[in-house]
């Protein structure tokens, strides 16, 4: 059993409880800071300035690391060197031009006058003396001569075409581009040129194949980032190629190849310029650094600067004494600090306060919050005496129930016990003269005894009860032999009382999972409370009938009754009703029924552990029946079960041969 703290000692410590709170409440509102308010301002600003730009470096890493909880728009990746590894940057060509030899004179080499005759040939339609001319150029090029030899193959080829030799044409413009690939003319990407050149050859050769192969190998060139060009110019003609060649929409994938391009020309751009930077602003766009700077990740701008203002918001203290303000925003307040914060997170943050009366009027809030604080001891100590005078209430009402319930046992044992000495003195005595009346002697002895039983049973199924032990044995059994005896046992001690016991059981009832004792003692504790409790009514009825697939079982009496709304309450431990007439009325007159108040409750209990039901309900009177008492009827419910039993549990000679 737990100790119980006694009610002075929780006054005690409440009283003491109190003294302490209203001597800090007092000290607490007798020092006023408004002298050093401005100071505490300025401290506080400051303190919370570091506080907001260690926020923005967290912010920083986070977005850096994809913790922020943001999807970021790219991420690049950087060399030990700091050098952009991807996306790659656009190609560099070189210009395509011949090397000087410083012991030539200033004049053209042989090769390149043999150039400038075959173009001046062509012009002139000239075709098979331009063709001579180029074989000699050939001849006397040097490999220092690079831009003069493609010009020459050029030529070639252009020459080629004209004699009707597409073929040839084709391979010496293959031959030319796989030798200057990637470098660049001096009139543009010849890379560019040459594939066009190439796919037009094989299509004056009738090889649309081949035609289809170069262009196509000149689109995977550009897709791939191979060519030196403009992002512009790269869109430009990767479209052409596209609906030239029927090659599916490849938008998002071209779109991202430019984007890529412009963007890594420009990251290059700014990290030149910014070494050192933990995130770089580049147009719309933020780049923030790892740690290890070999990743960053690319958000757009108005993500970080939103991201920022949440964050740094949150630091903000409760009082909304300080506001954070950026950019070109005017501040409605004196500014206390301006903040340093990343890249990307906008411009120009300064925190600003707002409200200076947080800091000059702490005396009136501090007098709020003691009356708040007064206003609240004062409940607690309401509720502390509220809940002791109940704990008094219920120690009180503990004590009565203990001491009705051992006077209703002790009654209850004593008339049993008193019945039983009583009628044994008299057989032992020789006071009974005949057979036939002791035989009713025994039958009374044996009744009482059952009585006892039950009563003990009782006791110990309550402690089982209160100790949450309580179980039931459960066996197929036929109730109409259960009850039948119970009827032939309880008729004898009602008619004592000036009751009729009346059985209505009904035939062949259904088999039934039911702890005989238990049941057996319900059944007698609804039969032994119709004697309590009706004796006005003169009738007590035991009815047992099926109902769909529960065997019901129903006590009904013409007593007094039980109201509406105790006909819960009277299935709790240790309730008992009144005794004699109506108690509703004659409440004041008729004192409480012997017994100890287990009764109900160890039959609810009971039905509870069969799966079953227990209630009460108001009579059933039959036609012309007239009833000047209210009534009542106790109705348990068991569940059936689906077999037919192998015996009667009941049967006399089947318990003989066993």
């Amino acid at each position: 059993m737990k100790r119980r703290v006694p009610l002075s000692r929780i006054w005690s410590l409440s009283l003491s409880a109190t003294a302490l709170v209203l001597l800090a409440a007092t000290w607490y509102a007798g020092s006023d800071p408004g002298v050093a308010a401005q100071a505490q301002a300025l401290a506080d600003g400051n303190s919370l300035a570091k506080q907001l730009e260690a926020v923005g470096a967290t912010l920083a890493r986070d977005l850096a690391t994809g913790q922020a909880g943001e999807t970021p728009i790219a991420e690049l990746r950087f060399g030990a060197d700091r050098t952009l590894l991807e996306p790659r940057p656009l190609p560099k060509g070189e210009e395509l031009q011949d090397q000087t030899d410083p012991a030539a004179g200033q004049g053209p080499t042989p090769a390149a006058s043999w150039l400038t005759e075959a173009k001046r040939l062509c012009f002139e339609q000239d075709w098979e003396s331009a063709v001579e001319a180029v074989a000699n150029g050939e001849r006397e090029v040097k490999e220092s001569e690079r831009a003069t030899w493609a010009e020459l193959m050029l030529t070639k080829a252009e020459v080629a075409l004209q004699l009707g030799q597409a073929e040839q044409a084709a391979s010496v413009l293959e031959s030319v581009r796989s030798s200057t690939f990637p470098s660049n003319l001096l009139d543009g990407p010849i890379h560019l040129k040459l594939g066009y050149r190439i796919a037009e050859a094989w299509i004056a050769a009738g090889r649309k194949d081949r035609a289809d192969n170069a262009l196509r190998q000149l689109y995977d060139d550009l897709m791939a980032g191979r060519i030196a060009m403009s992002p512009q110019r790269l869109n430009f003609e990767a479209s052409g190629l596209q609906s030239r060649l029927g090659i599916g929409d490849q938008t998002s994938r071209l779109e991202k190849l430019v984007f890529d391009m412009t963007l890594a020309d420009e990251v290059r751009t700014q990290i030149l310029a910014q070494p050192d930077a933990v995130s770089l602003v580049i147009r719309v766009r933020v780049l923030f650094f790892d740690p290890t700077r070999t990743k960053a990740l690319m958000y757009p701008l108005q993500t970080g600067f939103r991201l920022a203002r949440a964050r740094l918001r949150e630091v903000l203290p409760f009082s909304e004494a300080f506001e954070l303000v950026s950019g070109g925003s005017t501040a409605s307040g004196a500014v206390v600090a301006t903040l340093d914060l990343p890249q990307g997170f906008g411009s120009n943050w300064r925190l600003v306060l707002v409200k200076p009366e947080a800091y000059t009027r702490p005396a009136a809030l501090r007098q709020i919050w003691l009356y708040s604080g007064t206003l609240l001891i004062l409940l607690a100590l309401a509720i502390v005496g509220v809940w002791g005078a109940r704990a008094l209430r219920r120690r009180a009402e503990l004590e009565r129930l203990r001491r009705d319930f051992i006077a209703g046992v002790s009654h209850e044992l004593r008339t049993p016990a008193a019945s039983i000495s009583l009628l044994a003195g008299n057989l032992i005595d020789g006071r009974v003269a005949t057979e036939e009346r002791r035989h009713e002697y025994y039958k009374a002895i044996n009744r009482d005894a059952q009585r006892l039983q039950r009563l003990v049973a009782d006791v110990l199924d309550a402690s089982r009860l209160e100790r949450g032990v309580f179980q039931v044995e459960l066996r197929p059994v036929e109730p109409e032999y259960l009850l039948r005896a119970l009827v032939e046992e309880q008729a004898p001690r009602l008619a004592d009382a000036g009751l009729e016991l009346r059985a209505e059981i009904a035939a062949e009832l259904p088999l039934t999972q039911m702890d005989e004792a238990a049941v057996e003692r319900g059944v007698a504790n609804l039969l032994e409370n119709a004697r309590k409790y009706a004796t006005d009514g003169g009738l007590v009825i035991l009815r047992a009938y099926p109902e769909g697939k529960e065997l019901v079982i129903e006590v009904e009496d013409r007593g007094p009754g039980v109201p509406n709304h105790l006909r819960d309450k009277i299935f709790e431990a240790y309730e008992r009703g009144l005794a004699g007439r109506n108690h509703i009325d004659d409440a004041d007159a008729i004192g409480l029924a012997a017994g100890a108040g287990l009764g109900l409750a160890l039959v609810r209990e009971t039905l509870q552990a069969h799966g079953g039901s227990a209630q009460v309900l108001d009579p059933v009177l039959a036609a012309g029946e007239l009833s000047l008492t209210s009534g009542s009827r106790f109705q348990l419910r068991f569940p059936v079960c689906l077999n037919e039993p192998d015996s009667n549990p009941y049967d006399e000679n089947a318990h003989l041969s066993n």
